[in-house]
């Protein structure tokens, strides 16, 4: 047991400010990616966390889910083409532990949701951000290229065949061989 004394109207007030930050575009670092079964177990998250580095609200973290394995194709569609963006802006061609994202820089397009609110005007959710476009920080105008093309992202889901897909147990990413190089992405822009 660790013993000390510490007075609370000693210490400073904490930054307890829950408002979205405004919508644009911010330097961000990840600091965290997990991956998570879906809420009804069937699919796959990556749950991503960005601290936000410039060009204003430095300290203040958004979050992102991607599906990468959905019931839904379009769900997971969308999902993957974020994944793609990601590992494109951060330069990673194929990762085989959520691990290697963290750490990394790279610009990312913000929104901001309205609260969800019921029939009788309650608020269920208060307002909040979405992160919607992934893209390289740009160093005088260029973008860092990417080794490869990605159609499969590096990382292939490994599914036991099933009847249905929603009896289907959550898949395990597994290494795949790199994709064949292509030219390297320039100026890429995933939200003009």
């Amino acid at each position: 047991m660790s013993q000390f004394n510490i007075t609370a109207n000693a210490l400073p007030e904490a930054n307890d400010n829950f408002e979205p930050i405004p919508a644009g575009i911010y330097q961000a670092q990840i600091k965290s990616c997990e991956q998570k079964a879906t809420n009804d177990g069937t699919g796959i998250r990556l749950n991503f966390g960005f601290s936000i580095l410039a060009p204003t609200n430095a300290g203040r973290m958004v979050f992102a889910g991607l599906n990468i394995k959905n019931k839904s194709e379009k769900a997971q569609e969308i999902s993957l083409g974020q994944l793609r963006q990601i590992m494109e802006a951060v330069n990673l061609s194929n990762v085989t532990d959520t691990d290697q994202f963290i750490g990394k820089s790279l610009q990312i397009k913000v929104k901001v949701k309205a609260a969800t609110k019921d029939v009788n005007g309650v608020e269920l959710y208060p307002a909040g951000n979405d992160v919607s476009g992934f893209k390289t920080i740009e160093n005088g105008g260029a973008t860092m290229p990417i080794a490869s093309a990605m159609p499969t992202m590096g990382v292939a889901p490994v599914i036991a065949a099933k009847p249905n897909p929603w009896e289907t147990p959550a898949a395990v990413v597994a290494p795949v061989a790199p994709a064949t190089p292509v030219a390297p992405v320039v100026n890429k822009n995933p939200w003009k």
